[in-house]
């Protein structure tokens, strides 16, 4: 029950849109490829093929509104666990730090 995760998160409420116009999908899809990882987009073959632009979607969302939660810091004990020391020496507590990266593993493009 005692567990805790370090986080961010947000979400968006609002309207989505099909987008349709070939030139604004492009531009979308250029600009969540780069998001990932930039100049991904012109380092890949184009123009997508029409099978591949007619199996995805691309939604245009009018924001109404949005919130956002972050969750820092250490571990948090409960007092009575803490007065415990036969708990305290059987059980660890701390951080384990996380890293993402992209790459590695001899992966050449």
């Amino acid at each position: 029950m005692d567990n805790s995760c370090n986080y961010r998160s947000a979400v968006a409420y609002g309207y989505a849109h099909l987008v349709t116009d070939e030139e604004e999908r492009l531009y979308a899809m250029t600009r969540i490829t780069d998001s990932l990882l930039p100049g991904r987009w012109e380092n890949s073959r184009n123009p997508p093929t029409p099978a591949e632009l007619k199996s995805t979607s691309i939604l245009r969302v009018r924001i109404v509104s949005a919130s956002a939660k972050v969750r820092t810091g250490g571990p948090s004990d409960d007092r009575k666990d803490l007065k415990d020391e036969a708990l305290r020496g059987s059980v660890w507590t701390g951080v384990v730090p996380c890293w993402l990266e992209w790459g590695g593993g001899g992966w050449e493009g």
